[in-house]
């Protein structure tokens, strides 16, 4: 079979858009909460471009049997002409059309909330022993590398929506619409576009938890949230990132019984109670196989 240079560069077309397919389940399936596969991570930096631009690495997961929230983009537009202020939001189907197009947009919305990052902290705990200041460091450089790149995209749909409207200013958010209780939705209570669903998201971390923090034994006490992408980290890098998997970090608040039990419903036992414990003589060697002490 004779070699042409079409075969060739339709040949090295096809490898790259397999590799770009492999990279980011390839990332995700080798990271771990502290570290990425050198392999890995170096075909998703090389192919970066390529997967942005026809997103390839959405998460492979499916929506049954619990769906979770989605999320969309929510901006308002001023202008210096005399025109009214404009808010929408995106994706909206009564405005893209076809469904392809509300699908890139629905798309473009899960994008910008799955790299979310909020703003990195300024300066380090006090007194970290110089070991655990070097890794909170380096946590907190990768951060703000990751919050610049969020910043980046949100300023370019910014940019783009500005142009699009000939508008002066806009003002961009992300928001969050969660599902109402099934309950709710059956006996009409509630629909599922009902605006009360819809919640703005913030761009900044919760505040600290009030009183003096606790930490686990595992962690050193290096801030006010234990967890991280380091033993010592601040906060997590990206709380969102398809590939970072759930947030790793949480404010761990000591135990605490609150003040009154709520009252346990009373369910009758079909099995009518046997013989006061004393009748039972004493236990035999394999009561322990039939029987589980309190």
């Amino acid at each position: 079979m004779k070699v042409t240079p079409w075969k060739i560069v339709v040949s090295g077309l096809l490898l790259l858009h397999l590799a770009a397919v492999i990279a980011p389940p390839f990332s995700a399936a080798t990271a771990t909460p502290t570290s990425v596969s050198p392999l890995a991570a170096t075909m998703m930096e090389t192919l970066r471009p390529y997967i942005d631009v026809f997103f390839l690495d959405h998460g492979y997961a499916f929506f049954a049997p619990n769906p979770g929230p989605s999320h969309l983009v929510q901006y308002r537009l001023t202008f210096d002409d005399g025109r009214d202020p404009l808010e929408q939001r995106f994706p909206d189907h009564s405005r893209e059309w076809p469904r392809l197009l509300y699908h890139r947009h629905f798309m473009l919305a899960e994008q910008l909330n799955d790299e979310f990052t909020a703003e990195p902290p300024g300066e380090p705990p006090p007194d970290l022993p110089d070991q655990a200041r070097r890794d909170w460091q380096r946590d907190n450089d990768l951060w703000r590398v990751r919050y610049e790149r969020y910043q980046r995209r949100k300023k370019a749909f910014e940019r783009h929506l500005l142009a699009r409207y000939g508008a002066a200013g806009i003002e961009l958010n992300r928001v969050e619409h969660q599902l109402p209780a099934i309950v709710d939705v059956m006996n009409g209570r509630v629909r599922l576009s009902d605006e009360t669903l819809y919640e703005v998201q913030s761009e900044t971390l919760p505040p600290p938890p009030a009183g003096p923090p606790f930490f686990s034994q595992d962690v050193p006490p290096g801030g006010p949230y234990a967890g991280g992408p380091g033993p010592t980290g601040p906060f997590p890098p990206n709380a969102g990132s398809p590939h970072a998997g759930p947030p790793a970090w949480s404010p761990i608040l000591p135990e605490t019984q609150p003040e009154s039990q709520p009252e346990l419903l009373s369910i009758p036992s079909a099995v009518p109670p046997g013989p006061p414990a004393e009748v039972l003589g004493p236990p035999r060697a394999d009561a322990a196989l039939e029987t589980v002490s309190p």
